[in-house]
């Protein structure tokens, strides 16, 4: 299970001292997003940090406490968490931190939590398909089995997913710029263009990592059919 190679913690409780001004920047909850930490939540004086869980770990994944509930297409569940790439950041308590085991690496894991297979998993069987909030604390992290198979797998999965990091910067970058420009003015057929493919080329990413885990769990084709069936 997820627990017994990582421990489970949420930052701290610091909200009352968040402010505009500090020396540090606080993110939380809503500043966890798939592709990595946007923005800031505020600031706060390092004076006024008192416990060890406000700060983010070395090889450590962090998750959004409370568990998105989604209605549309059908109702499921997105377990949204980043791969931290700034550790300067504060952590408050709307946010887990996982720190892994030194011999896992963090973009299995980040595979593994944002995977159809998880999310169906987790709604049914750990959440019941819950429709109050669900929080992602060690009830829920004990009970996500992570497969042995992952280890002689590292090489492949993290290679997929830094690709897919690589695609996604540019595609995040050029959405703001097709909408704030004319579609008559020159180039912007040449951005739509650009986006459709980079989404076309993280589609074919996504795919691929989705089938890697599903492998990972040795589900077979009516299996696989069940899980994409229920998102349809």
């Amino acid at each position: 299970m997820l627990n017994s190679i990582s421990t489970n913690q949420r930052g701290a409780i610091l909200q009352k001292n968040i402010s505009e001004k500090g020396d540090l920047e606080v993110i939380g909850g809503a500043q966890v997003q798939r592709f990595g930490v946007t923005g800031i939540k505020g600031k706060i004086n390092k004076s006024k940090i008192d416990s060890d869980l406000a700060y983010i770990k070395d090889n450590s994944i962090l998750v959004q406490n409370i568990v998105a509930h989604i209605e549309n297409p059908t109702e499921h569940i997105q377990i949204t968490c980043a791969i931290p790439t700034n550790k300067n950041k504060i952590l408050v308590d709307t946010i887990n931190q996982i720190v892994l085991n030194e011999d896992i690496s963090q973009e299995c894991i980040w595979s593994i939590l944002n995977s159809k297979v998880v999310n169906w998993y987790a709604y049914r069987f750990i959440f019941g398909k819950a429709i109050r909030t669900m929080h992602f604390d060690n009830s829920v992290t004990a009970r996500i089995p992570i497969p042995k198979k992952v280890l002689e797998n590292q090489k492949k999965i993290n290679s997929i997913v830094l690709e897919l990091m690589k695609l996604q910067k540019p595609y995040l970058l050029i959405s703001p710029k097709i909408a704030n420009l004319d579609s008559s003015k020159k180039g912007y057929y040449d951005l739509v263009e650009e986006k459709t493919k980079l989404k076309s080329e993280i589609d074919k990413l996504e795919t691929t990592l989705n089938e890697v885990v599903y492998d990972l769990y040795g589900l077979n084709k009516d299996d696989i059919k069940i899980i994409e069936d229920s998102l349809k």
